[in-house]
């Protein structure tokens, strides 16, 4: 409300008052003391709300997603499990490794043996 316009409010306030006094019939006013207070406005709006911080999760193994553990907007720790992988091929796998290496292994023992061999034939010829 402007500074100007204070003033006309205060008297037609008070003409309402003084108009409503002494009348029966009349709605009974109350009267409350002015002042400072505060204003609580709301605002309904429509908006996308976006995260301030985003990461990209990617994996160290290609597999199947058997159960995802999580909701998407869901907070989540550092290490907590977000999916449940299939673990078939990975198992498979893990065992083929193994096998490899096995083998390598046999490879490089029977290397070693054919070395050994080869410098004691070298060793009696000359």
């Amino acid at each position: 409300m402007s500074m100007e316009s204070r003033p006309f409010a205060l008297l037609a306030a008070i003409a309402l008052l003084v108009g409503c006094k002494g009348k029966e019939d009349a709605a009974s006013v109350r009267r409350i003391a002015a002042g400072p207070s505060t204003l609580r406005d709301v605002a309904r709006l429509t908006g996308t709300v976006e995260p301030s911080d985003t990461i990209q999760v990617k994996a160290q193994v290609t597999q199947q997603i058997m159960r995802v553990l999580v909701k998407e907007g869901d907070f989540v720790k550092k290490g907590q499990l977000l999916f449940d992988l299939d673990r078939t091929k990975l198992s498979l796998t893990h065992e083929q490794l193994v096998i490899a290496v096995a083998e390598a292994k046999l490879v490089v023992k029977s290397a070693d043996r054919n070395l050994a061999q080869a410098q004691t034939d070298r060793k009696s010829v000359v």
